[in-house]
This record gives C-alpha cells, sequence and structure tokens, in this order.
C-alpha cells in the first residue's frame, strides 16, 4: 500500500520534472475524474490525473472475491470536439504518450 502522503509527494515530483504537465490532480474515482475534467479548459494541456484505488472487492458469493486495487495514472489533454474537422487524435496521442514515457 502507498502512503497518500508518499503519492502527493510524488505526483508533484513528476509534474516538476515534466515541463509539459501544467497541471495534476489525485482523485478518488470516475465520478470525480468526469467532474474534474468538465471544468478544465484547454489552456491546462496537459494533464496528469493519478487515481488513488479504492479497496472494494467484486464477487458472487465469499469463493469468489476479487480485488480490484490499481494505481493509475493518466496524461491527458482537453480538446473541443465542436471545431468543424475535429481534435487531431493521433498528434494528442503522440503527445501524451511521449510525456508518459517520461514519467
Amino acid at each position: 500500500m502507498i502512503l497518500i502522503s508518499e503519492l502527493k509527494l510524488y505526483t508533484t515530483q513528476i509534474q516538476e520534472a515534466i515541463p509539459a504537465i501544467k497541471t495534476s490532480h489525485l482523485l478518488l474515482n470516475e465520478a470525480e475524474v468526469v467532474k474534474y475534467l468538465s471544468g478544465m479548459k484547454k489552456t491546462d494541456n496537459q494533464l496528469m490525473l493519478v487515481i488513488i484505488p479504492d479497496a472494494r472487492t467484486k464477487a458472487r458469493n465469499e469463493d469468489s472475491i476479487v480485488m480490484n486495487n490499481a494505481l493509475g495514472f493518466f496524461f491527458l489533454e482537453k480538446t473541443e470536439l465542436s471545431t468543424s474537422q475535429g481534435p487531431d487524435w493521433l498528434a494528442i496521442f503522440e503527445r501524451t504518450q511521449e510525456t508518459a514515457v517520461r514519467s
């Protein structure tokens, strides 16, 4: 288990080490991701989201319990789908992939 204080420090260190990351945020679940991204501006690009795992289990009965506990780092850019040609997905993927590889 990673301590939240250590995860915060690590997140800050990554953001400081990679100039492409303009902002970062720790979140607990998908609902928080949607809420956070809806308030994000295109000028906030690139963004690093760190999703803290929960301790919930999935099972039909006590003999088939499965733990789903994974820490996720996501490198994202806000895009505008309303433009006439749409976003250049490959260019976005290339930029965010380069950032992820450097972390």
